[in-house]
């Protein structure tokens, strides 16, 4: 749990978008990781077996969010104080003028926004592509599908992101 539980509740962070479900999230995985612990028949890492349950978690919620009709508004007191929910937590760079900040966070909110948007599917392939940096076959083993499938997939997530972030200017 220690080795993976900072990639597991940050992946849950990006799927979900919301810290609290992420941490439940997380925690679920983990739970039902050790309960059937017993069926893990050794084919694949023991991450991409774990990355695997926290994905099913995540599409139930995701799911269970949508049948729920529930929209999700971020709070003007949670946006002042820079926790825009996904973004990573760096320091901020002393550099960086106020107005450059502010962009940045806009746009980790528009891009948070748009990848709540995508299927469940596309979510989960840009995240670990694009935000945990998994390759193809580490994807693959997740997703258990062909590499060919991972970059089709992923071809077409993208360009629905792209599309989705149109709204927000040039891209």
């Amino acid at each position: 749990m220690l080795r993976h539980q900072a990639r597991i509740f940050n992946a849950a962070c990006r799927l979900l978008g919301d810290i609290d479900e992420a941490e439940e999230v997380a925690q679920d995985t983990f739970v039902r990781a050790y309960r059937g612990i017993g069926g893990f028949r050794f084919q694949s890492s023991f991450f991409t077996w774990l990355y695997r349950i926290l994905l099913n978690l995540a599409a139930n919620r995701r799911k269970a969010r949508a049948r729920q009709r529930r929209i999700r508004v971020d709070s003007l007191d949670r946006m002042a104080e820079g926790d825009d929910g996904w973004a990573p937590r760096e320091p901020a760079d002393r550099t960086c003028d106020p107005e450059q900040e502010l962009e940045r966070r806009e746009l980790a909110q528009q891009i948070e926004q748009c990848l709540a948007e995508l299927s469940h599917d596309h979510a989960a392939v840009v995240v670990m592509r694009d935000v945990q940096g998994m390759s193809y076959e580490e994807i693959a083993g997740v997703l258990e599908c062909s590499v060919g499938t991972v970059k089709s997939r992923l071809h077409r997530a993208r360009a629905e992101l792209r599309k989705l972030m149109s709204r927000y200017g040039e891209w």
